[in-house]
């Protein structure tokens, strides 16, 4: 009778899963997708992580912490396609695993509805992981370089595999060992990706104690699960292999086991779970969580989700408590561990952590695709109980139709990257007005990370030395500056070595002296410029609003706002009047492609450069001071720096009327 009962469901399986439906449905899940996520793809690096892990990829290096080993490897392959830029193809890479993660969504939700007996199964549960794909926060990682895109294809396949297990254990089939085991590997290898997928691991245990809590019983079982887990975390080899050959791109030195465990365990940005916060802040945390989520689907799709949560609740009772396990995990446990601060009122840091923070949702997003899924389907089964006109049924999926067109246009127009070129303009702007010989000291990830690709990678401006403060601190990026920069950095040789030998006893985790270490950090910096500024001009690309240069470096120079950058001088004297023609912000200005957040911050950068460099002349030449500001004011979007520069213009304008 068992035999019968299974050979009957896997003539059933079969039936449905080569139905025609099914089969379009799980074409176009991918197709769509990928063919949107193409069309809206960035043509060039973007500002953030982008240039660094680019260049990582290219040349076989480490990115920053944790390694990323199996994006560098696969971002490698990518590399070879023989089409556009090395950036557009790393970036593509994003377009297609996003897409497969949409696929695997899409077959997720099918399995679902099947198990609640729903109607028009295919056609409901391709409506919503569309959706879902065409949510910002799910779309803007997969036009660009980021590691997000391959975690979201591993987050549809855990979940896919998971529900294959589940269906096979719940009618008796003898190819559960299959998905366990599939998953086991995959649970490792996604965590080579990113940290967040460990979250499946007791996630998965979870599933697998509601289905069958004798499962994991089996110690032949979980020994060989658990030694699949470690196969699949084999990629973190390609860490202290690849750091052995010296490359040019080394985040964190991992060829010994020191170096290797904390790159791994992120250990140069800390987390720490113990840090108090009140009850009221961590709600606030929470209640972000779910304010993205609201944010990325309005009101028709989360009232669709929130069906579908009853619907389980009164349906399928194991698969609410599935979603309720599945919310802690990748919802108030990511706020708590992220500790998001919710009490700053500055709207660019406010958008800053909400950027941050968002991406680390994306996997309770899809399965917010799943509860949208089943919401559908249960409005669509209750009208054919019914018995509604077969006309109000398709009135019903072609107005749900058009407000998932409308839904994906108006994220394309506002996330696509198709035309951002922002990155390329503001290197563009640097490199064509600096001297071809300068030294650029920047402190911040996006002033930095894309001049690694165009220098490291397409091998542009190959005679500027390209300095980040911030990893300064750090004695693995002083040997890369080595490689990168020989002969200057041989120069500073002294200031170096002391201070590599000050920081040894705190990257060792010995007794330290932090004062001691920042004396020789700064002493180190200042030999950079001061043993090269009679043969080479010395620039600093900071955003001081939010970062500004620490105290102690360059005091013995005045800074002249230079358009592009703060020149270091002795003296202020002799200053241009006139923008160079080098310098153009008219496309931040007029770019058809929305700015991002760090589109805008270059344009508030641009801004407070040429409203500093007017204040030198509001003495001497009021009417070229005028024209800076009036310039400003045309660039910047921070509505404060706005207020603190209309102010200054409007001073100098009355005292000139005056004059």
């Amino acid at each position: 009778m068992k035999a019968n009962k299974t050979q009957q469901l896997n003539q059933s399986d079969l039936a449905a899963f080569n139905d025609n439906f099914f089969k379009a449905g799980l074409i176009l899940s991918g197709m769509i997708p990928l063919a949107v996520y193409i069309a809206g793809l960035a043509p060039t690096v973007t500002f953030e992580d982008s240039g660094e892990l680019i260049t990582a990829a290219y040349l076989w290096g480490i990115a920053h912490e944790p390694g990323y080993p199996l994006f560098t490897i696969l971002g490698k392959l990518f590399s070879f396609l023989p089409i556009e830029s090395v950036a557009w193809r790393i970036n593509l890479m994003s377009a297609v695993f996003s897409s497969a993660g949409i696929i695997f969504l899409y077959c997720s939700c099918v399995l679902w509805l099947r198990e609640l007996k729903a109607s028009l199964i295919s056609i409901t549960a391709l409506i919503t992981v569309l959706c879902v794909g065409m949510s910002p926060a799910y779309f803007s990682q997969s036009v660009i370089t980021e590691v997000y895109g391959l975690n979201n294809f591993f987050t549809g396949f855990l979940l896919w595999i998971l529900f294959q297990w589940r269906l096979a254990r719940i009618n008796n089939l003898t190819s559960t060992n299959k998905y366990y085991y599939g998953f086991c590997f995959l649970s490792g290898l996604t965590v080579t990706n990113h940290h967040t997928a460990m979250i499946f691991i007791p996630f998965g245990i979870f599933v697998i104690w509601s289905v069958d809590p004798k499962f994991l019983l089996n110690t032949r079982r979980v020994l060989i699960g658990t030694i699949l887990v470690m196969a699949g975390l084999l990629p973190y080899l390609y860490l202290p292999i690849a750091s052995s050959f010296n490359p040019l791109m080394d985040w964190g030195d991992p060829d010994n086991w020191t170096n290797f465990w904390r790159v791994v365990s992120r250990h140069q940005y800390g987390l720490d779970i113990t840090k108090p916060r009140t009850l009221p802040v961590l709600l606030s945390q929470i209640g972000l969580h779910y304010r993205i989520l609201f944010e990325q689907f309005g009101i028709v799709w989360m009232a669709l989700g929130g069906v579908g949560l009853i619907t389980l609740f009164f349906r399928k009772r194991k698969l609410f408590y599935l979603s309720l396990v599945f919310n802690v995990l990748t919802g108030p446990l990511v706020a708590y561990l992220t500790n998001v601060d919710v009490t700053i009122r500055d709207t660019f840091a406010v958008a800053e952590q909400k950027a941050l923070v968002s991406v680390m949702y994306l996997p309770f997003h899809m399965w917010w695709g799943l509860l949208m899924a089943t919401g559908l389907g249960s409005i669509v089964q209750w009208a054919i109980q019914k018995n509604f006109n077969r006309n109000l049924r398709h009135a019903w999926f072609g107005i749900l139709v058009a407000i998932l067109i409308f839904f994906g246009y108006s994220t394309f127009k506002k996330e696509s990257m198709h035309e951002y070129y922002f990155t390329e303009k503001y290197k563009d702007n640097l490199l064509h007005t600096i001297e071809s010989n300068s030294i650029v000291i920047g402190n911040w990830d996006p002033f930095v990370f894309p001049m690694m690709y165009y220098q490291h990678v397409e091998n542009e401006a190959k005679d500027i030395v390209f300095i980040d403060v911030e990893l300064l601190r750090r004695s693995w990026y002083i040997r890369m500056l080595q490689r990168w920069y020989p002969a200057f950095m041989q120069r500073s040789q002294a200031p170096v070595s002391e201070f590599l030998d000050a920081v040894a006893p705190f990257e060792k985790g010995e007794k330290f002296n932090p004062m001691f270490i920042q004396q020789k950090y700064i002493a180190m910096i200042n030999s950079f410029i001061d043993r090269n500024f009679d043969e080479r001009p010395v620039y600093l690309t900071i955003y001081s609003p939010i970062r500004p240069l620490e105290s102690g470096i360059a005091t013995n120079y005045k800074r002249e706002p230079y358009f592009v950058g703060y020149r270091l001088r002795k003296e202020l004297n002799h200053l241009v009047t006139e923008i160079p023609e080098s310098v153009d912000v008219n496309f931040f200005i007029h770019s058809k492609t929305s700015p991002d957040r760090m589109a805008d911050m270059i344009r508030n950068y641009y801004s407070i450069l040429l409203a500093e460099r007017a204040m030198i002349f509001e003495a001497d030449n009021p009417v070229h001071a005028l024209t800076l500001y009036e310039r400003s004011l045309e660039l910047v979007e921070s509505e404060l720096i706005r207020n603190n520069i209309y102010a200054r213009y409007q001073n100098v304008l009355t005292h000139s009327r005056q004059n």
